[in-house]
């Protein structure tokens, strides 16, 4: 599965969890996850919570943010989240 097809499947996710489930913009709902409560947000550039389930998207393995083995995989690790969430 290439990058641009696995963001397109989570775009339909989204989407389709915020027209059924919630009354705001798929826009408003994704954001970074923080410590503590993960019911709709992007982990990393390969894991997001959606309503509570964790997705790991299949075939796709972006650095790290929460523990890098160095600067280089944290800003990587920081770019792919970007890209996830725009």
């Amino acid at each position: 599965m290439s990058v641009m097809t696995a963001f397109a499947v989570i775009s339909l996710i989204v989407n389709s969890t915020a027209a059924h489930t919630t009354k705001v913009k798929p826009s408003q709902i994704i954001r970074n996850c923080e410590t503590g409560n993960r019911t709709t947000c992007v982990v990393h550039g390969d894991t997001i919570w959606l309503d509570g389930h964790k997705i790991r998207i299949a075939d796709i393995d972006t650095p790290d943010v929460r523990r890098p083995k160095c600067a280089s995989e944290l800003s990587l690790g920081i770019k792919a989240t970007g890209r996830l969430m725009e």
